[in-house]
């Protein structure tokens, strides 16, 4: 019994010196480590050993060595499999976030406290007393240096980086969570799993209230059921399906799998809060035979003085049609998302809208971007141009009617 304390014992000493960067590297908190442990640990020596035995057999006896590695195999697989299952537990860790190198000096001082005076007191009492003061004022003073990305009360904006895609999520003052598009998904890559829904942990954001895709394509926006399977998301916004096409049908086939509430919009206007959220589409171009069903979207949010323009554009030939919008895709803040056009067309297209801060999503090549942007200030065009890959996302806020560029990594 006293070995196996002091087992616990050196363990647990080896989980508080390492907790801090487990928590800043990681944002989990083993719970059940220490447990672990006990046939983690054994099982390492084992393997060790094992090991060393396997290297100098080889040296003059393979089929003896042959029979030791094969052994080593088998128990490192069960191992393994062990760890796989004690880590998917739901109970197996806490999820931390916002532990910052602050929170990690504030730790070791407060341990560096608790060693000293620990042998001071005698009384088992004082000692919990102790413990207890030394925790509380290190949860105390380790939130002063939190802050919220999305702040109450403020039209927060947040452009991720999500590779191939584009997604959206904001915050609206009233305090109501959208989201625009969800990124693509894959066998080998999936944005909603493995960025959005991080993000969205990180955030303590645990529902979507609104989320609207600009278009169906599962390459583009498959993220979107990773989110609807976590039931996260309340209403969703899809564009008019075509029973015509298949890869709508799919589509729908998806979204009534995960049972999900969905509506089918075109040229709509959603209140959300003291906000308005406006679903656009280009009017059809019966030329185009458009097989992939990729259709052209605008979703533009407004909230007072300002707004905020999402475009997906696909096609030259539709933009001709824009004139027919009039003047109200004008808009403050333009998100785009605009493939295979010529550089000519994009610089118009920007013309047209004149934003004040131009954010590109998704696919326009920075060479294109580059030369564009060189035209448009030629043309006297003043408008801040904002690369979400330099950082990995940009976020916008707006403050008393005036929208700013927060820096979110410090």
């Amino acid at each position: 019994m006293q070995k196996l304390l002091l087992f616990f014992a050196v363990s647990f000493a080896a989980q508080i010196g390492t907790l801090p960067f487990t928590l800043l590297y990681f944002n989990k908190l083993s719970i059940i480590a220490l447990f672990a442990n006990l046939v983690v640990i054994p099982l390492i020596g084992v393997i060790i050993a094992l090991g060393i035995v396997s290297l100098v057999l080889s040296i003059f006896w393979n089929w003896a060595a042959f029979i030791y590695a094969s052994i080593n195999i088998v128990i490192i697989k069960a191992l393994f499999s062990f760890v796989n299952i004690v880590g998917s537990l739901s109970i197996s860790h806490l999820d931390i976030y916002q532990f910052s190198v602050i929170d990690t000096l504030l730790f070791y001082l407060f341990l560096v406290i608790g060693i000293l005076y620990w042998n001071k007191f005698r009384n088992s009492r004082a000692k919990f007393i102790l413990f207890v003061l030394l925790a509380a004022n290190f949860i105390l003073y380790s939130k002063f240096d939190n802050s919220k990305l999305f702040p109450d009360s403020q039209l927060s904006i947040m452009a991720i980086d999500v590779g191939k895609g584009d997604a959206i999520l904001g915050k609206l003052p009233k305090g109501n969570i959208i989201l625009i598009d969800a990124g693509s998904a894959n066998q080998r890559f999936d944005s909603g799993a493995q960025i959005v829904f991080p993000l969205l942990q990180r955030m303590d954001i645990d529902t979507i209230g609104d989320a609207f895709l600009s278009e169906v394509d599962n390459k583009i926006n498959g993220g979107i059921f990773f989110l609807l399977d976590k039931k996260i998301i309340k209403n969703l916004y899809l564009p008019k399906l075509d029973s015509v096409f298949s890869q709508d049908m799919e589509f729908k086939e998806l979204i009534n799998y995960d049972k999900s509430n969905f509506k089918q919009i075109n040229n709509s206007i959603i209140p959300i809060g003291n906000s308005r959220i406006y679903k656009l589409s280009y009017s059809e171009n019966k030329r185009i035979n458009d097989k992939t069903n990729r259709k052209n979207c605008f979703i533009k949010l407004q909230h007072g003085k300002n707004s905020y323009l999402f475009a997906n554009i696909y096609n030259v030939d539709n933009l001709l049609s824009l004139e027919s919008l009039n003047k109200f895709l004008k808009s403050d803040v333009l998100f785009l998302n605009i493939r295979n056009i010529q550089k000519q067309i994009i610089k118009e297209f920007i013309s047209y809208i004149k934003p004040k801060v131009l954010i590109p999503v998704d696919d326009i090549k920075k060479n294109d971007l580059l030369k564009v942007n060189q035209k448009l200030q030629e043309d006297n065009l003043d408008y801040i141009l904002k690369d979400i890959n330099q950082d990995g996302a940009v976020l916008l806020r707006e403050t008393n009617n005036k929208i700013k560029l927060i820096d979110w990594k410090n």
